[in-house]
């Protein structure tokens, strides 16, 4: 059975900075969830690698894995260079590395994205929960829209409500569907 992107922890070739692949620079990345820690790594960059290294395992059967992991470079139409990472379980070029028991792209660990299953579930919930969170809002929709949080465009904040506002009378279809 496949696994949904969204039960790993990712890593996004977007959250690195390009010029810190040219500075080699060194850092760590962690995960949280509700306000717990989920996982963490340390990295090393330089301009043709990444170079990770973490712990798996529980406390009784821990180990330490190091994965070094090459860049691809493809030219872009009006000039520059789009880098990627290259996994070293497939060969293929990828922006999102996810972290299982190690680092791999999306088709090794044969990852679906959760918008594939919204025929399943209810289509329009992740549009509608991701608007929410892009506001600051609490999940589900049984809480109020919130309002226009500071320092965000009016503009974003009314194309976020509209999107969220689209979402709902399916979701609300779907629930009634449910409880009847």
């Amino acid at each position: 059975m496949a696994c949904r992107m969204d039960e790993f922890h990712k890593l996004d070739m977007t959250d690195f900075d390009s010029g810190w692949f040219d500075r080699g620079r060194v850092g760590r990345v962690t995960w949280t969830r509700s306000g717990r820690e989920t996982g963490s790594i340390s990295y090393t960059l330089g301009f043709d690698f990444m170079n990770l290294s973490y712990s798996v395992g529980t406390e009784h059967d821990k180990a330490e894995v190091r994965e070094a992991f090459p860049m691809s470079f493809t030219e872009q139409p009006y000039g520059g260079r789009r880098r990627w990472f290259v996994c070293i379980g497939c060969g293929q070029r990828c922006r999102v590395l996810l972290g299982g028991r190690y680092f791999r792209c999306r088709q090794c660990y044969g990852a679906t994205y959760p918008s594939q299953y919204e025929t399943i579930r209810c289509r329009g919930l992740s549009k509608a929960e991701k608007a929410r969170e892009k506001v600051g809002a609490e999940p589900g929709i049984a809480n109020p829209w919130p309002r226009k949080p500071k320092g965000m465009h009016w503009k974003t904040y009314r194309r976020l409500e509209a999107l969220y506002w689209e979402g709902v009378p399916e979701i609300e279809r779907v629930l009634s569907g449910r409880l009847v």
